[in-house]
């Protein structure tokens, strides 16, 4: 679980700053969800390869 840590931060962050409605803080905390969401998404991928991959060549 340590390893979605960034991600898990950068989207609570991105959700603090939407649910105070930070003036000029709307398009750069949606990117920042947007991004700790691809990253979240893209790193289970690599993971579930990875173990693919450990779990067949064994």
């Amino acid at each position: 679980g340590f390893v979605f840590l960034p991600q898990l931060l950068g989207l609570a962050l991105a959700g603090l700053s939407l649910a105070r409605r930070e003036p000029h803080g709307r398009r750069p905390a949606i990117l920042a969800a947007t991004l700790a969401i691809g990253l979240t998404v893209a790193w289970a991928v690599v993971l579930g390869l990875l173990f693919k991959w450990w779990a067949t060549s064994r």
